[in-house]
């Protein structure tokens, strides 16, 4: 194994991490701020939100954060 591969993959998790935190921390304010519109929105099964939907939301939102971070500055220096 390459002697950057651990920092690499220790990067993606913490980008990947604070990105999933951002989409908990969305449904968080969300349920607690009581927003119908966007629970309609986010709710995944159509059953209110749950964990199902909490799960989807920081996945989706922690794979954003690796996007933003790599993928989108590399496509901007092509």
């Amino acid at each position: 194994m390459n002697r950057a591969a651990p920092h690499l993959l220790r990067d993606f998790s913490a980008t990947f991490a604070s990105g999933a935190l951002a989409g908990v921390l969305l449904i968080g304010g969300i349920w607690m701020l009581d927003l119908e519109a966007a629970r309609s929105l986010l709710d995944v099964g159509g059953n209110g939100l749950d964990l199902k939907d909490t799960g989807a939301v920081s996945w989706i939102f922690g794979q954003m954060a690796l996007l933003g971070r790599y993928v989108v500055p590399g496509l901007l220096h092509l």
